[in-house]
């Protein structure tokens, strides 16, 4: 709700834009907010910037060199995680930056990276797992600490697993209800407006 204020400032100066969005994060660390929602909200919302800043690199708004990208976004995410836990999501979101970042050096200097099309069904069904996920996790752990005799979470690697597996399924299952049939859409109108569109389908 809050991105479209953020794009419209970013397309006039995405550094203004990422400098009230490094301020509003800083200032999460306060209690200075009417209600804690936002202060939860600027707490994480950096980390997701994140991944704009890398979206305006790819589509050469940004003129950043990839692995120059690589280094210090991983190098700031090291020590990010590493100082305290205020930092540790920030942290996390440098690291994967760092990440993605490296890929498409790789890409650059044309490494084959073909294999990870093999995880395309998690790229298909990400927003409805991204939506999905959070309830899912809950109910589960609920309906495991009603189960527990101190109202406790188990303490093996076990219901993780079962927790990731189980939101994994219903994520891909439900993004075929409220997700594929939209992009079916969105591609036959594009198609119908591009001849070529039928031929490199």
């Amino acid at each position: 709700m809050i991105y479209p204020a953020f794009w419209w400032v970013s397309r006039r100066s995405i550094a203004l834009a990422t400098g009230i969005m490094v301020l509003l994060f800083i200032g999460s660390w306060y209690p200075i907010w009417p209600f804690r929602l936002l202060q939860d909200v600027f707490s994480a919302m950096l980390a997701w910037w994140l991944g704009v800043l890398l979206a305006d690199a790819f589509s050469r708004r940004l003129n950043w060199p990839w692995g120059g990208v690589a280094c210090v976004a991983s190098l700031l995410g090291a020590l990010a995680i590493g100082r305290a836990s205020l930092l540790h999501d920030i942290g996390m979101g440098l690291v994967f930056s760092g990440l993605l970042a490296s890929g498409f050096l790789l890409e650059t200097r044309k490494f084959s990276l073909t294999w990870l099309e093999r995880l395309k069904p998690l790229g298909d069904m990400s927003y409805t797992l991204y939506v999905t996920h959070f309830p899912i996790l809950v109910l589960f752990s609920g309906w495991l600490m009603s189960r527990s005799p101190g109202g406790l979470l188990p303490q093996h690697f076990g219901w993780v697993f079962c927790g990731v597996v189980t939101t994994l399924l219903v994520a891909y299952g439900l993004h075929f209800v409220v997700e594929r049939p939209f992009l079916s859409r969105s591609v036959g109108r594009i198609c119908a407006k591009e001849p070529t569109c039928h031929a490199s389908a």
